[in-house]
């Protein structure tokens, strides 16, 4: 909605609305993503505070529709436990679902994607150093 108020005021004539919402969801799921892979030497109410709220994250989201009868997950996002050990638990399950993989393929999809498109428009550094950025601090939690 922003893009296309702005495109609106623009003299700009390149549809840019694809890099947008993907630099949204990429920037979301990867805000989920480290969220979940965390160091867990931060103190307990930091350790997966997305658990602790109760977040129905994209790898949560992906587990339970992978594995609907496991009623696991939403049991510990129900409890909204600030319990570390709990939260490894949690941890370990989206693990053995493949949530964390599934999330760093689409991560990888959506970078693949939005620099292409920014090379489509001509290039842009500080864009492609954000993703640099992105992918820098995701390389830094446990994979």
């Amino acid at each position: 909605m922003v893009v296309k108020l702005m495109k609106l005021f623009s003299t700009y004539e390149e549809d840019v609305l694809s890099l947008a919402s993907n630099l949204g969801l990429y920037r979301q799921i990867h805000d989920d993503y480290c969220n979940l892979r965390h160091d867990e030497d931060t103190n307990e109410n930091s350790y997966c505070d997305d658990l602790t709220e109760g977040k129905m994250s994209f790898l949560i989201i992906h587990a339970l529709r992978n594995n609907p009868d496991d009623k696991k997950i939403i049991n510990i996002l129900r409890q909204r436990s600030k319990n570390i050990e709990i939260k490894r638990y949690c941890v370990k399950i989206l693990e053995s679902y493949g949530s964390f993989k599934y999330a760093k393929d689409v991560l990888d999809e959506l970078e693949k994607k939005m620099r292409t498109e920014i090379d489509r428009l001509g290039g842009n550094p500080p864009f492609v150093k954000l993703l640099d950025d992105f992918r820098n601090k995701m390389l830094k939690t446990r994979i």
